[in-house]
């Protein structure tokens, strides 16, 4: 109950004054930052079921999704180097949502190999706690990283940084990534509250 008092509140303070329009504006409108460029954006709509099923330590559970968006950053290779989905969830689930999509992203690094951490990564960006896990090392799996935070008004938003077979962002290192995905996070979420002004 503590806890999740404790990401009401949290979400309250970053949401707090901005319209639902206002939010969903900034989130689709962030255009990147260092080598990854904003390409497209797309408004995807309310899927067939107004939820989706993850897999979590309890079994299969339902977030309810009543409308989602899709952004992707090329780099100068135009390859699409970052994807970002906006989920929104009902206004009645949010809270629950939230819960169970952490316990969705534990039991993801609970069966993954090759991560940074047996833990999922806790990172905070000017106030706001972002939530993901990182490989170990620059390989030939999908994503090097994969992060997901609350900005509020129901939405729930999945940061995802390719690696893919080629590797197009042209990592050398994990300590490289890093770098560049903190930036990308942090410019990322510092729009959002300039944006909420």
């Amino acid at each position: 109950m503590k806890k999740g008092l404790l990401l009401i509140c949290c979400v309250f303070l970053l949401s707090a004054f901005m319209p639902p329009s206002q939010l969903i504006d900034c989130l689709t409108g962030f255009d990147g930052t260092g080598q990854f460029k904003k390409f497209r954006a797309d408004h995807n709509g309310a899927m067939s079921k107004p939820f989706r099923v993850v897999k979590t330590a309890k079994g299969d559970e339902e977030i309810t999704v009543i409308d989602n968006y899709r952004v992707a950053y090329h780099n100068a290779k135009d390859a699409t180097t970052v994807t970002v989905k906006i989920e929104k969830s009902s206004d009645e689930g949010y809270a629950v949502d939230q819960e169970i999509i952490r316990d969705n992203l534990n039991y993801i690094v609970e069966h993954t190999r090759n991560l940074s951490s047996a833990q999922p990564d806790s990172l905070n960006f000017n106030g706001t706690n972002v939530y993901g896990y990182t490989k170990s090392k620059v390989d030939s799996s999908s994503f090097i990283g994969s992060y997901l935070f609350f900005p509020g008004n129901d939405y729930t938003v999945y940061v995802n940084f390719h690696l893919g077979k080629e590797n197009p962002a042209g990592y050398t290192s994990v300590e490289q990534f890093i770098t560049q995905r903190d930036q990308f996070l942090k410019k990322y979420i510092e729009q959002l509250r300039k944006c909420g002004k």
